[in-house]
């Protein structure tokens, strides 16, 4: 006999009865917690886990539709199956939609065990796939040097929030002298405001991790230190769970922000210098493409002239260009230097860049969408970028003419994993793109601006004291 926890949700002791015999005819053996409202049910669910559940369809006051809806707020894994008298082929098809895995009529029980045994076993496959994408993605020895060595902070935690793990980076940021300081702590104790740690605990239950999540923490002085960070829960092999973040330290950078918004109007040249250094600390991380981000903002100045874009819009897209990497900072430096082929993990790790830049500078008053620009800025015109696939009139301007200049310097400069390519390859390249990853217009400027008007890279100036859009169009001086 098969073991099985059972969740049977049944007003009738009858009925109840009869499924009971059903399935142990069916070769279960069922230990069953039976309710029969919705109050008895989420109880339920909250207290324990469940191998399947059997749901009458039609209760006093309490029906199926309203059911599932627990099992997928509080549960979505357990396989249902929902039992009823009789039922019209609309309202099983809406049962099944509503996330029944089958439905069986009360007069056809020898259907019960079956189903729910399938139902079982598809569950079960499910499960298993995720722990074997995730062992495949994920060297121990890997994450153990990248835990040892990363600039960036790391924390473990159990999934009710006491601390296992915590790397040499984030004990230094939070100001201890070693990780057992930390380790069996309650992670709740280091945050500022207590209902921080809840509003984090319900993004991830909604989506299973976080992005760019800014946390205020108290450092072991008593001091403020805000964190960046992405979270995620991991299912290890032997089938414990955790929750993983890596967070950079963002409390300069934050008031940096906050002053930055409070003088922008009056101090240009300060705001320039502040553009820079943000720039600087991307770049201080990543030598292999240090200048990139101006050289980056030149291209996109001279691309944006030749489209006659108006001077607010020109200057907005060259503060985004001049800090579109800015996301990188959360990138562990390991993974930025790398000269081989990066992993899919590594590669999804990259990837998160321009949400994290977005995370980064939203809070910024500028006078542009600046943000939404970085955010959009590894989009393309025909929805094949990342990170939302946007397409068409859903991107901003001055994002698709900055996906431009970027491609072009990047193929155009050295990286650690390939050498340059020549400038005349690279055009042919976005001229064959043109109409598809990239607006017919914009491409059609970009070569302009190299064939026409012979653009060439040069020293950049700061964003304070730029070159008219003229100048940038006409190479160097």
């Amino acid at each position: 006999m098969e073991p099985l926890r059972l969740l049977l949700v049944e007003d009738s002791d009858d009925d109840a009865e009869l499924l009971l015999r059903e399935l142990r005819k069916g070769g279960f053996e069922p230990s069953p917690r039976r309710v029969c409202d919705a109050a008895g049910l989420r109880a339920a669910l909250s207290a324990g886990e469940w191998d399947a559940a059997v749901l009458d369809y039609s209760l006093p006051g309490f029906h199926a539709p309203l059911a599932l809806t627990l099992f997928r707020e509080l549960q979505p894994d357990v396989p249902v199956i929902v039992v009823s008298g009789a039922v019209g082929d609309k309202t099983a098809v809406e049962t099944l939609e509503a996330g029944a895995c089958d439905y069986v009529l009360k007069d056809n029980l020898t259907r019960l065990a079956p189903a729910l045994r399938r139902s079982i076993g598809q569950a079960r496959a499910r499960r298993e796939h995720l722990l074997d994408r995730v062992a495949r993605d994920v060297s121990e020895r890997r994450y153990r040097l990248l835990f040892e060595r990363s600039l960036a902070g790391v924390m473990e935690t159990t999934p009710q929030g006491r601390i296992i793990a915590a790397n040499p980076a984030l004990v230094e940021m939070l100001g201890y002298t070693s990780a057992e300081d930390l380790v069996g702590r309650p992670a709740a104790e280091l945050y500022w405001d207590g209902g921080e740690r809840r509003r984090l605990l319900s993004a991830l239950r909604d989506d299973g991790s976080v992005s760019g999540w800014q946390q205020r923490l108290r450092r072991a002085d008593g001091r403020e230190l805000w964190l960046l960070a992405d979270i995620v829960g991991v299912t290890h092999d032997d089938g414990s769970a955790s929750l993983v973040g890596v967070a950079l330290d963002v409390s300069e950078l934050r008031a940096t922000q906050e002053s930055l918004a409070a003088s922008l109007g009056q101090l240009r040249r300060t705001f320039g210098e502040t553009v820079e250094c943000l720039a600087s600390l991307t770049e201080l991380r990543d030598p292999y493409t240090a200048g990139h981000q101006r050289r980056v903002a030149q291209l996109a100045e001279a691309i944006a002239a030749r489209l006659d874009v108006d001077e607010e819009c020109l200057e907005g897209l060259r503060v985004a260009a001049t800090v579109h990497d800015i996301g990188k900072m959360h990138v562990p430096a390991e993974i930025l230097a790398r000269p081989g082929r990066l992993s899919d993990v590594e590669m999804a790790i990259i990837r998160q860049h321009p949400r994290t830049g977005h995370e980064i500078l939203r809070s910024v008053a500028f006078p542009w969408p600046v943000a939404d620009i970085v955010l959009q800025h590894h989009e393309r015109h025909d929805g094949s970028g990342y990170p939302h696939g946007l397409s068409g009139d859903g991107l901003l301007l001055e994002a698709q003419i900055l996906a431009v200049a970027d491609i072009v310097e990047a193929m155009s400069s050295h990286r650690p994993y390939r050498a340059a390519h020549g400038i005349e390859h690279t055009l042919a390249h976005v001229q064959g793109l043109a109409g598809r990853s990239f607006r017919r217009e914009i491409a059609d400027a970009c070569l302009q601006v190299w064939r026409d008007d012979r653009f060439a890279f040069s020293a950049p100036e700061r964003i304070g004291t730029a070159r008219s859009s003229a100048d940038a169009a006409s190479g160097p001086a």
